[in-house]
């Protein structure tokens, strides 16, 4: 909307001076756009409400547990930092995130421990960003003396569990006694060929485990684990959600639930910390946050407009410019 209304309607100067502002004698050189310096602005500030949301997630009650991790989001990211103790949250954080355009939705998985715990998620709509309960695990167990060194599948790859990052994890502990060596192996087989294998090392029945991370997976993949004669060998395939995040999602405008359940950690490995960042040319608001999340405040943030876009910045002014100056404001 112009000054008297928009475009192809009759304006006066008077006119002019009456939306922007201004003192007589009326100069057209006051009306120039500009940051500053004449009466027609660049931009305007507008503020949106319930923009912002901080916070706390309640926290397990068990021996250890703290206040719970922190809740901090605003117009382009939502961030979790994950209290530092080893308890899941004790139930999951839920609320209502609306975008006013369409948004694309990535992930940030920000240190923290290097694998999930199973329980942890962080997704939105129904859409795992990040979540631990997709890793495959299995405990193979010791062989007799006619099958150990048989290798067992406990996974054949999807096209979506092999994208992106993933990984590999081998636990194995001898028992007392037998010295020291190398566990069995943990591998991805592709057709005749082993493309990575892993193992860990023992000393005396002192086990450890060992991870790798992956990025040249494919569908079809065979992920197995050798058998040994003195132990079990547990071995766990991680796909993308439990190590780094999964892919990049676009949103329509419109309503979509958020929920998260975190895991903590310990003094030199902290709790889950995660972020759902925003790329979008509208407004985010926060609505109805509960469960796991406690002590939840709101705030506004401002946004600053691109106002009054077709009145020129210097040269000759028509005068009818200013009944469609872009998003007229004074």
């Amino acid at each position: 909307m112009g000054v008297d209304g928009g475009a192809g309607n009759a304006i006066s100067l008077s006119e002019i001076q009456t939306f922007y502002g201004g003192s007589n004698p009326i100069s057209m050189s006051e009306y120039y756009r500009a940051a500053s310096g004449t009466e027609v602005p660049n931009t305007r500030t507008d503020t949106t409400t319930n923009t912002g949301v901080t916070g706390l997630v309640a926290q397990g009650s068990s021996s250890g547990a703290t206040a719970g991790s922190s809740l901090d989001g605003n117009q382009s990211r939502l961030t979790i930092d994950g209290a530092n103790n080893t308890n899941v949250n004790a139930t999951v954080g839920t609320g209502t995130i609306v975008f006013s355009a369409s948004t694309t939705v990535s992930v940030t998985k920000d240190g923290g421990t290097t694998i999930l715990e199973d329980q942890a998620h962080f997704r939105l709509d129904s859409y795992d960003f990040l979540d631990g309960s997709n890793e495959i695990s299995a405990t193979v167990q010791a062989g007799s003396g006619t099958d150990q060194g048989d290798f067992v599948t406990i996974a054949t790859l999807t096209a979506a569990q092999a994208s992106g990052t993933v990984g590999l994890q081998v636990s194995f502990q001898a028992p007392s006694g037998e010295g020291s060596g190398t566990s069995p192996p943990v591998r991805i087989r592709r057709g005749g060929s082993v493309v990575h294998s892993l193992t860990t090392s023992y000393s005396n029945g002192s086990g450890s485990a060992q991870k790798l991370d992956i990025t040249d997976a494919q569908s079809g993949d065979i992920v197995e684990v050798q058998k040994t004669q003195s132990a079990n060998t547990t071995g766990v395939f991680l796909p993308r959600e439990t190590l780094t995040g999964n892919a990049d999602k676009v949103y329509s405008a419109g309503s979509y639930a958020v929920a998260f359940r975190g895991t903590g950690g310990n003094d030199n490995n902290s709790g889950l910390d995660a972020t759902l960042n925003f790329s979008t040319s509208g407004t985010v608001q926060y609505n109805s946050f509960g469960g796991g999340f406690t002590s939840i405040s709101t705030s506004n943030t401002d946004t600053s407009v691109n106002t009054n876009t077709n009145v020129p910045t210097s040269g000759t002014i028509n005068m009818d410019i200013f009944n469609a100056p872009g998003t007229a404001s004074a």
